[in-house]
């Protein structure tokens, strides 16, 4: 952060703190439960005896910008990628790192799809990793990866660089939300929002007709009277 403010000319002084500033406090409804959401009492990084002047600009802007912004990124990204994407994408770092073990789960998921020997392909990365040099990186693997020469770890980069921008999804979900989010919807919660429009998005996974079907043909419905 210091060296990024003094390439680009930005002055990281303290700002002055004029006049004394009201603490915000936690409110006292919250006292017996455990709260999962940010607050405004949270901002008060300094104690009544600790004053910001008395701080050196790194360690102010620390307090105040770096650690917020880490915070937040790291928040929003265990709310809005689940495990299985994180996992993937830990997958797809370690193949351009052509390590084998790293990534043998995108392997294996997409072995058969693209027709992938995992034993030739495991012998490959070691050629190419020894044909390069340092540490491996995509420019370096693209200079020494030939589809003649390669084939199987050819078809795993492709899969690589393609994965991360795929917008299939995205595009499934705006069209969905239009239809789920009607005027008779119009006052449901977030929560049931999301479940309802994985389960459009996804209805060729969740829900199997056939199994539907032969549940109600098989269940005995008659009524005693």
């Amino acid at each position: 952060m210091v060296v990024f403010s003094k390439d680009n000319g930005i002055e990281i002084n303290v700002p002055f703190q004029g006049g004394s500033k009201r603490q915000r406090r936690e409110s006292t409804n919250l006292k017996n439960y455990v709260v999962m959401s940010s607050t405004s009492a949270e901002n008060n990084h300094q104690s009544d005896n600790t004053s910001t002047t008395t701080l050196e600009p790194k360690e102010y802007w620390k307090i105040h910008a770096f650690y917020p912004v880490i915070d937040t990124i790291i928040c929003q990204m265990k709310e809005r990628f689940s495990e299985e994407s994180i996992q993937i994408a830990t997958c797809v770092d370690n193949l351009l790192k052509l390590d084998f073990k790293g990534s043998s789960l995108l392997i294996n998921q997409y072995k058969n799809l693209f027709e992938v020997i995992p034993n030739d392909l495991q012998c490959e990365m070691t050629v190419l990793k020894n044909m390069i040099k340092g540490v491996p990186s995509y420019l370096t693997i693209k200079e020494k990866l030939s589809k003649d020469t390669f084939p199987n770890l050819f078809k795993m980069i492709q899969l690589a660089i393609t994965l991360p921008v795929s917008s299939a999804t995205c595009e499934r979900s705006f069209s969905a939300m239009r239809r789920i989010n009607n005027y008779l919807r119009s006052t449901m919660s977030q929560e049931r929002f999301s479940k309802l429009a994985i389960l459009n998005i996804e209805r060729d996974i969740i829900v199997d007709t056939e199994i539907i079907l032969n549940t109600f043909a098989n269940k005995n419905r008659k009524i005693r009277l």
